[in-house]
């Protein structure tokens, strides 16, 4: 495992014996004072009062050196609101007051301002009204609560199709085949996803349960059955008209059904495809409209329901399955966010081990570096960084195991990873801390996953789900993540391939994978590019040139620079694996 060198923590303790923090301050540049005096802080006060502190002090300056630990807590608990200058989780000592930590992020994570958001996709269960799950699906614990899983119904299916263990991966094994979900939609905006694991004829949308479903037919050849199919570029309702954009493998086709108004719409790549059906008719509850696929012989394809976050949601769409939640204190009444609070706290944890960072330093300002926060101890940051871990555990582990029989079955109660809080929460919060772009803060991901690792990957979580799960994630990024010239060069799969080789230099984490089932197909996301469609070279190549081509239309200079910069991009990707 990967450490820091300390060099950092040296260095900081230097400028703090020095106690040139004030003069620095006082000697900066004009720009600075000023910005000083906006704030109401004169640098002169600064210094008068650090000195003044000292003598009262006898000379030793341990009521600063306090107030600058105490403040140290009050930036990694984003604590921006409490008046710097009082000491809190400091003793007279110059100790943290665990206790007092402990107390204060049991308040934040009880705090009603964490509750239920939009930017999550979540809505409370009482706005749910409009979604039926049928109650013969698995139950799986996700949260505080088991819940009813949204998974295509194998029961459902026409044709030969292969399931994967969730039942959310589809591959086609006969000349048509076609399937619906375990949830219906009456009223109500809702949408899911489906990843394209290849480029041919699918039909992905919505449909009744009175559409027939044979060799030959299947969504969108029905009445009140609608699809998309962007291999032939055509949507289908009792026949086929022209409509949206082709498609590749890897590309996310949003589903959309707003029933409040009565039409359905279609997304690539978050892209709008626009309207494609109005006047869609409102259906009996329980009797609505379910999510379902054809698809050819070999076609695959990858659905999200909910279980995780949307690739690319849709503003006022939500998902069929809800996000999970937690209770907050002892009220059985009360649900907040289970990713809110994960973030929250992964963002104290970001903001901990981040303190004593080369590269995090080497990108601020010199001002900003010059007021580097008092640096902790590596016996205090493990115990702070403890604090913050047990509470995440019960985020980002569910309950428990799927079924009674296999809990009976265990020696020890083996937890599962919580899928959506895993991919919304812990994964964003990896890639920020390593960093999209070089240099990366590899020790920095390195101190924090030496604080998660052993209360998330022990005896309790099966067969290192958790690993399993985290470099899914990474995999998923791997091939659905487009080249963009706004992220040249780091630009398509690179930040997800990069952390992924990072991760897998830990031998312990390598090999945890290894033994994972699905080992194969997640390392072929990660082998696996997306390549664009001509209306994605459209973006990517704006100007074309041939020899004799007129020069007022296009320039020879424009599409060299556009093909150089590609180039650069897929050459960094190259270099990654």
């Amino acid at each position: 495992m990967m450490w820091s060198d300390g060099g950092g923590f040296r260095k900081a303790h230097k400028l703090q014996g020095a106690k040139s923090i004030g003069l620095a301050t006082l000697l900066d540049d004009e720009q600075q004072q000023q910005q000083q005096q906006q704030n109401g802080k004169k640098v002169g006060v600064v210094v008068v009062v650090s000195a003044s502190r000292c003598m009262q002090e006898g000379g030793s300056c341990s009521s600063n050196r306090r107030w600058g630990l105490d403040r140290t807590l009050a930036y990694v608990l984003d604590m921006s609101s409490r008046a710097p200058d009082i000491p809190f989780f400091i003793t007279r000592d110059d100790k943290i007051d665990f206790p007092k930590v402990r107390t204060y992020l049991n308040a934040q994570l009880e705090d009603g301002i964490m509750h239920d958001s939009n930017d999550d996709g979540i809505i409370a269960s009482s706005s749910r009204d409009g979604v039926f799950i049928n109650a013969s699906g698995v139950a799986r614990p996700v949260g505080d609560n088991d819940v009813i899983v949204v998974a295509m119904d194998s029961g459902s299916a026409s044709g030969d199709i292969r399931f994967d263990q969730s039942h959310l991966v589809l591959e086609s094994q006969t000349v048509f085949s076609s399937a619906r979900a375990n949830a219906c939609v009456w009223k109500g905006r809702w949408m899911f996803e489906a990843t394209l694991g290849t480029a041919g004829i699918q039909q992905l949308g919505w449909a009744t349960v009175s559409c027939p479903f044979t060799c030959e037919e299947g969504v969108g050849d029905a009445v009140d059955s609608y699809a998309y199919d962007g291999k032939r570029v055509r949507k289908w309702s009792e026949g086929p008209q022209t409509y949206g954009q082709p498609w590749v493998a890897g590309d996310v086709i949003g589903c959309c059904i707003d029933l409040d108004i009565g039409e359905i719409s279609f997304y690539r790549n978050g892209f709008p495809l626009g309207v494609a059906y109005e006047g869609v008719r409102t259906l009996e509850p329980r009797q609505g409209y379910f999510p379902a696929i054809s698809l050819s012989h070999s076609e695959r394809c990858e659905l999200n329901f909910g279980g995780r976050p949307f690739k690319y949601p849709v503003q006022g769409f939500f998902p069929i399955q809800a996000p999970p939640v937690v209770k907050l204190g002892e009220a059985q009444d009360r649900l907040g966010s289970a990713t809110a609070r994960a973030k929250f706290l992964l963002g104290c944890l970001q903001r901990l081990v981040q303190l004593s960072s080369h590269e995090v330093a080497a990108a601020m300002a010199p001002v900003d570096r010059l007021r580097r926060l008092i640096p902790l101890s590596e016996d205090d940051i493990s115990s702070l960084g403890g604090e913050i871990c047990e509470l995440l555990q019960p985020l980002l582990l569910a309950g428990g195991l799927e079924t009674k029989e296999e809990k009976d079955d265990a020696t020890d109660d083996v937890r599962q990873p919580n899928q959506y809080v895993v991919w919304a929460a812990l994964v964003p919060f990896l890639l920020e801390t390593y960093k999209q772009e070089a240099p990366h803060d590899a020790p920095s991901v390195d101190k924090a996953l030496d604080l998660l690792l052993p209360r998330l990957v022990d005896k309790q979580v099966a067969d290192g789900l958790l690993i399993s799960m985290l470099m899914e994630a990474l995999a998923y990024g791997c091939r659905t993540s487009p080249f963009s010239f706004a992220d040249h060069p780091y630009s398509g799969p690179y930040p997800y391939l990069a952390l992924a080789c990072h991760l897998l230099e830990w031998y312990d984490f390598m090999v945890l994978w290894w033994m994972s089932k699905g080992f194969d197909l997640c390392l072929e996301g990660l082998l696996t590019r997306k390549g664009p469609n001509k209306n994605d070279l459209e973006a990517l190549m704006p100007t074309v040139w041939w020899p004799g081509s007129r020069e007022d239309l296009c320039a020879e200079g424009k599409l060299r620079h556009a093909a150089t910069t590609l180039s650069k991009a897929i050459d960094k990707v190259s270099f990654c694996t």
